[in-house]
């Protein structure tokens, strides 16, 4: 009878037992993924910073250019790579802050 009285507790133990093992995978996982996405955002504002740089080359590029003569027609996309890359950072650090 004892056996039968202690089953009860065994079968809450390892129910208890298998719900932490699921919220420590959880933890484990969200933590990875959150480290994953810091180093998306460090990335993005790593190539934000390599497009401003593209900017300043691009008008010392066309400054030369006018001073000898020459017309240039640029169109180019760094300011809006820039600011999207910018932008995109931003929105990554906000997903890994709420992981």
């Amino acid at each position: 009878m004892a056996k039968l009285a202690d089953e009860p507790k065994r079968v809450q133990l390892a129910a208890m037992q298998d719900a932490d093992a699921l919220y420590n995978k959880l933890v484990k996982g969200s933590q990875a993924q959150a480290s994953i996405l810091m180093k998306v955002e460090n990335e993005l504002k790593s190539l934000a910073g390599d497009a401003q740089e593209l900017q300043k080359v691009e008008q010392k590029l066309e400054s030369m250019a006018k001073e000898l003569g020459v017309d240039l027609d640029t169109n180019y996309e760094s300011s809006t790579w820039v600011s999207d890359l910018n932008k995109y950072a931003n929105e990554v650090g906000v997903i890994s802050n709420k992981l």
